[in-house]
């Protein structure tokens, strides 16, 4: 099967925040933010707003990070990754997968795969802990994306997020 397609400054942000949830970090963020507004709710009827404040701004800045400056900052840092703009290739069979692009080409077996994750939007394909190759859905009829969502399940058992 072989699958043009084109990642955009979307794809790598949805990609990007899909793996960050993975982090504890997220979670901790969130977590440290809700703490904070809590705390700044529970001050402010007995030590006014003066005292409650920093609380509440503190609970903002952790709830806002993962929420809203994580997305903005993925699709900024889309344009320091010029490789992952421009048309490619991506050809699957049972011996593996390849891509190319006007820059590189590579051709891997199915075992270098650790992890597959599927957002909404994209395809993740892991090929470590951090390191991962974007496919948008939107590149595949529905033919196509039934055959290699079998075929990845396929190929990497056990290791679909």
């Amino acid at each position: 099967m072989e699958i043009p397609f084109e990642c955009t400054a979307g794809d790598y942000a949805d990609a990007q925040i899909a793996h960050s949830r993975t982090q504890a970090i997220y979670y901790a963020f969130l977590t440290l933010g809700l703490m904070a507004l809590v705390i700044g709710i529970t001050m402010f009827p007995k030590m006014g707003l003066a005292v409650s404040l920093p609380e509440f701004v503190l609970g903002a800045v952790f709830l806002l990070w993962p929420l809203v400056f994580l997305p903005v900052h993925a699709k900024r840092d889309f344009k320091k990754h010029p490789h992952m703009a421009g048309p490619k290739l991506l050809r699957v069979g049972d011996e593996g997968f390849g891509l190319e692009s006007d820059n590189s080409s590579s051709k891997s077996n199915w075992s270098l795969i650790t992890r597959f994750r599927e957002t909404p939007h994209v395809f993740m394909l892991y090929v470590g802990a951090r390191n991962f190759m974007i496919v948008p859905k939107r590149a595949f009829s529905s033919t196509e994306l039934d055959q290699f969502c079998a075929l990845v399940r396929q190929k990497v058992p056990g290791k679909y997020l």
